[in-house]
């Protein structure tokens, strides 16, 4: 729940920054290079966040898909037993580099007015089967397909605790005990003590500042100044993403794999002595 929250929050500050700096509304002196450079930083961010979207439902669905191998006494290639903390790395550093890679093929698609009123950053002008083409491809390669390989995991963790099987039904015992319930109120403190910091430090910015200028809140809000300051907050935002959210997916993980590795052993466990009791003497 953290590692998804975390994500949302960046991937709304991406979208937000996009619209306010790309979009024919950009209020800052840019040159050409400078330009493009920024919109490949932008779009590389993006791109982390969704990617990293895409690798916590995978992950979760290697966990359960592993869980239930590993119930069963299975041997599997994926899982809980192979998908361990090198196999996380190696893919955030995909995520890393697919990433920076669509940035820099979305460069092309940047164009630079210096003619206009304030410099401006805006998309090329879609003309020609070319150019069709290339932003159709870049549009499903990290837009439709991190979204259609989301669903897929989503709805397959649904159908497998929803089955009414054995052993999906021991899988529903162990997420209502105790292990699952202690690390649901060491989660939930701490991702609500993220959202408010989040949401209140602009405000603890705003309000001296607001003070100092002599100015009322609702005056500051209308201002150059408060747009500014919302615009440096969502910059800040959108340039930690690709270092925040690989730490989150690497933390949040590695404790879910281990939480459901040792749960499956005692239901293993527990499973093994039952059958002694009841083989007959």
């Amino acid at each position: 729940m953290f590692s998804d929250i975390v994500n949302a929050i960046f991937a709304i500050a991406n979208v937000t920054v996009n619209a306010l700096t790309i979009n024919r509304t950009n209020t800052l002196q840019l040159e050409k290079i400078s330009c493009k450079i920024i919109h490949a930083i932008f779009w590389s961010s993006y791109c982390v966040s969704i990617f990293s979207f895409t690798v916590i439902a995978v992950e979760r669905y290697l966990i359960i898909r592993g869980a239930d191998h590993d119930f069963e006494g299975s041997r599997s290639s994926r899982g809980v037993n192979v998908s361990n903390n090198d196999t996380l790395i190696i893919q955030l550093c995909l995520v890393w580099f697919l990433s920076m890679l669509i940035g820099g093929l979305c460069v092309p698609l940047v164009s630079y007015n210096p003619f206009s009123l304030y410099a401006r950053c805006d998309y090329i002008a879609i003309e020609g089967y070319y150019t069709t083409i290339y932003f159709t491809t870049l549009a499903i390669v990290f837009c439709l397909l991190p979204i259609s390989i989301i669903l897929y995991c989503y709805v397959y963790i649904f159908v497998k605790i929803s089955t009414p099987s054995r052993n999906w039904l021991a899988l529903n015992t162990l997420r209502l005990n105790r292990y699952s319930r202690r690390y649901h109120l060491i989660r939930l403190p701490f991702a609500t003590t993220v959202i408010f910091v989040v949401l209140v430090i602009p405000l603890i910015i705003i309000i001296p500042i607001a003070t100092i200028a002599g100015q009322s809140l609702r005056q500051f809000a209308n201002s150059h100044a408060a747009k500014e300051l919302a615009l440096a907050t969502a910059h800040l935002m959108f340039y930690s993403a690709p270092a925040v959210n690989p730490v989150v997916i690497l933390i949040i993980n590695k404790r879910i794999r281990r939480k459901v590795k040792e749960g499956f052993s005692i239901l293993k466990c527990k499973s093994a002595r039952h059958i002694r009791r009841v083989e007959p003497v």
